[in-house]
């Protein structure tokens, strides 16, 4: 884990938010990888380097840099062997997504618990769980469903103001639930956040129906969740 004992003020929350969002969209975008794929990445690393040693985060400037070399190094010889490469993209990733989670557990600890009232739907229960276990250690007061039934009852008996929902279920219609859920709440005062292990591009007409606050993807870990939940609360909520 890379840890820094400074304080870790708005920027650097920014900074970790944004960083860890690039990182998982370069490894998207690496599933047809390219010489000028490899470059694009290699620009945006370097960017995070120089971001990142301007806010005193030197370990992750040099993981950043370390990925962006060999990310140079790759598409200068296509055809090659990209596993070096990600291997410090994954260990970058890993370790901005590991200061995030620490920052979170910091606020909790000195009292800035953030007092949100979520449900996560999702009809894997092992999913759910391990999810409402992340947002429950950053604060937030959490409730699972599985079905819709489930749903609409906590809708009513614990009022919820977020709801993260898994995008596809056999059992529950997520444009349904969705609409119910802003319809009970009011537009304003409620936040939707969509996860699937699928990625945005493979649900674009799905989202472009619903129109959630924000979607993630699963494969980028239950921290990024977890950031990227927190920042749209923070903006749409207060």
């Amino acid at each position: 884990m890379v840890s820094n004992t400074q304080d870790d003020g708005p920027a650097v929350t920014q900074f970790l938010e944004g960083a860890t969002q690039q990182v998982a969209t370069a490894l998207g975008v690496l599933a047809h990888p390219s010489p000028d794929v490899a470059n694009l990445v290699a620009t945006k690393l370097e960017g995070l380097q120089q971001e990142a040693s301007r806010l005193t985060r030197q370990a992750l400037a040099d993981l950043a840099g370390q990925a962006a070399e060999a990310a140079r190094s790759w598409g200068a010889k296509p055809g090659g062997d990209p596993r070096t490469f990600l291997q410090r993209l994954h260990h970058l990733g890993t370790s901005l997504l590991d200061e995030l989670l620490r920052n979170a557990i910091h606020a909790t600890a000195t009292g800035k618990k953030i007092a949100y009232r979520m449900v996560v739907v999702d009809d894997s229960r092992v999913s759910a769980e391990a999810l409402a276990n992340t947002f429950a250690s950053a604060g937030f007061s959490v409730r699972i469903a599985e079905t819709m039934k489930e749903v609409l009852e906590q809708f009513k008996s614990f009022e919820p103001n977020v709801l993260v929902s898994d995008v596809r279920m056999p059992n529950v219609n997520v444009t349904d639930l969705c609409s119910r859920f802003r319809l009970a709440m009011g537009l304003e005062k409620c936040v939707v956040v969509l996860v699937s292990g699928g990625t945005e591009n493979e649900l674009r007409d799905r989202l472009d129906a619903i129109k959630p606050d924000a979607f993630v993807s699963k494969i980028t870990g239950a921290a990024n969740v977890l950031a990227q939940v927190q920042k749209v609360c923070f903006e749409k909520l207060g």
